[in-house]
């Protein structure tokens, strides 16, 4: 008798590989690279190529620097430097008919009011800038000594001073963060750890330069405006104050 038909299942054939996967067309390469070189101008060049430190300016920032070392060197021996630099972005700040002068007051005033019950003074430099909006349009530069345990209610404080809150996704998280910086979420202030005091007092001395690479006059870079360009604060020395420049 003859044996029954089947019909038998066959499992698919899974022996070939998938086929490679088609080059690229050298257009696409090339607009890759065209990309990439757009990508790279772009980004912000060094300021030292577009900058140059004013001498009289760095010196002056030196003095005062050392002057807040001395003034703190006895109550904390170490933590007494100048240690954190605030960026705010006056003309962002501005509310109610205020100037750019008058948002740096208000801001000083407040600080000043935040140091009272603690031993150091609310003691650094401040630098006035008008730069393009690469570096914030009128902006000032306030590099001074927070003591330990004072950048969360400096932190704080600032958030309800300027009306601009923490931008959590840009910032840091931990104080202990090997740059640690911080930003409103609109970039109308920014606040950073100094961790090299002559890079910071460089960048902060620094004056745009011309056509020709000679940095600009004081005329040139305030034009019309008459506003002090830079000076010391808070900072004695054998109780008098320390020789202030107006640039």
């Amino acid at each position: 008798m003859a044996a029954p038909f089947t019909r038998t299942r066959t499992k698919p054939d899974v022996s070939h590989s998938n086929p490679p996967p088609a080059s690229r067309l050298l257009s696409e390469v090339a607009s890759q690279g065209i990309n990439h070189r757009r990508s790279q101008s772009k980004r912000k060049r060094p300021w030292r190529d577009t900058h140059m430190v004013d001498a009289a300016m760095r010196l002056a920032f030196e003095m005062a620097a050392v002057a807040v070392m001395e003034a703190n060197y006895s109550l904390d021996r170490g933590c007494n430097r100048l240690n954190v630099l605030l960026t705010i972005n006056a003309e962002y700040l501005a509310r109610n008919g205020e100037s750019a002068q008058d948002v740096l007051r208000r801001i000083m005033q407040l600080c000043r009011k935040l140091y009272r019950n603690i031993p150091q003074n609310f003691a650094g430099v401040w630098r006035c800038e008008f730069g393009t909006d690469r570096y914030g349009g009128h902006h000032y530069h306030i590099a001074f000594h927070a003591p330990r345990g004072m950048r969360a209610r400096l932190l704080d404080a600032l958030q309800r001073w300027l009306g601009e809150p923490l931008d959590v996704r840009r910032s840091s998280r931990s104080f202990r963060h090997p740059t640690w910086q911080v930003w409103g979420v609109r970039r109308g202030w920014h606040l950073r750890r100094i961790y090299q005091l002559d890079g910071a007092l460089d960048y902060i001395a620094k004056v745009p330069k011309d056509a020709n690479g000679e940095p600009l006059s004081r005329g040139q870079r305030l034009g019309r405006v008459r506003a002090r360009e830079f000076t010391a604060f808070g900072i004695l020395s054998k109780n008098r104050p320390v020789k202030r420049s107006a640039g």
